[in-house]
């Protein structure tokens, strides 16, 4: 990794969107989940922040300026929350598109990116909509920001 921070961030996010299930220890299985890892991405003026769930319950959280917290998940609340999200991660994976692309989302919209053994998909939205439940994805942003609030709770971020 480098000293710069932004530069750091964006290689954790790298890694996130790039690790194969093998890598993680993910077995998929032809009756469990699909979706092995979860990322919510939310812009906002003065950068992105990212979070970052996989099936194992591992948690972080890091904004594209730099900064952030990993290691989460070694927490059993935000280990259940990180778990919650991947279960309605796995419920919405049908309604998404795969991508090869990567963008980080503009200001006021929210980036989806569901990792399964075969794809990577994607959703795009406006916070606006997700968050007045105007988007039939809504349930995807409440309970990655749940998962967030986990976080803060517990004085993580």
């Amino acid at each position: 990794m480098t000293s710069d921070p932004a530069a750091t961030s964006a290689s954790l996010r790298a890694l996130a969107l790039s690790r194969t299930p093998e890598e993680i220890g993910y077995v998929p299985t032809t009756w469990g989940p699909k979706v092995f890892g979860v990322l919510m991405e939310t812009g906002l003026k003065t950068a992105v922040f990212t979070l970052v769930c996989f099936f194992d319950g591992s948690t972080s959280l890091y904004f594209s300026s730099g900064g952030g917290v990993i290691g989460c998940g070694e927490h059993e609340p935000v280990k259940a929350a990180a778990k919650a999200f991947l279960s309605v991660a796995d419920k919405c994976a049908p309604f998404l598109s795969p991508t090869a692309e990567h963008p980080l989302p503009e200001v006021g919209h929210v980036h989806f990116y569901l990792r399964t053994p075969t794809a990577t998909l994607i959703l795009h939205a406006a916070e606006g909509d997700l968050r007045e439940k105007r988007h039939q994805m809504w349930p995807l942003y409440y309970t990655g920001n749940n998962v967030i609030t986990v976080i803060r709770k517990l004085g993580l971020l």
